[in-house]
């Protein structure tokens, strides 16, 4: 991440990938910390069936229906 997008988004982003106390994939396929940037992680299927719904997260952020504090990181 650092060599990517710099120090600046890397120390805003949390951890991505692993496994939360939900047993959610941490980071993913919600919002991450950065503002703008979203991360889309695993399997063919994982992809066609979470897309819609961080579609529509973003959708409800960008639209202030979704307070960003409210999507666990």
């Amino acid at each position: 991440m650092r060599e990517s997008c710099g120090e600046e988004v890397a120390s805003k982003v949390g951890t991505v990938w692993g496994i939360d106390k939900e047993g959610q994939l941490h980071g993913v396929w919600r919002h991450c910390g950065h503002d703008g940037l979203w991360f889309a992680l695993g399997h063919l299927s994982l992809s066609r069936s979470h897309s819609l719904h961080l579609a529509m997260q973003i959708k409800a952020i960008e639209e202030g229906i979704l307070n960003k504090a409210d999507v666990v990181i």
